[in-house]
């Protein structure tokens, strides 16, 4: 029972981890998506206006 116990935190620490991981570079590259988006938007308001 308790090396069963003990297993099962490891056993979800390891997937969250890599899904955080995971989570994190996506969000880096949802930022630089909306950095190369909205920039070239906003210039164009601004000459717009």
């Amino acid at each position: 029972m308790l090396d069963f116990i003990g297993g099962v935190p490891k056993g979800i620490r390891t997937p969250v981890a890599g899904v955080k991981g995971r989570e994190y570079i996506y969000l880096i590259l949802i930022t630089f998506l909306y950095l190369y988006i909205l920039l070239p938007i906003f210039s164009f308001i601004k000459t717009a206006y």
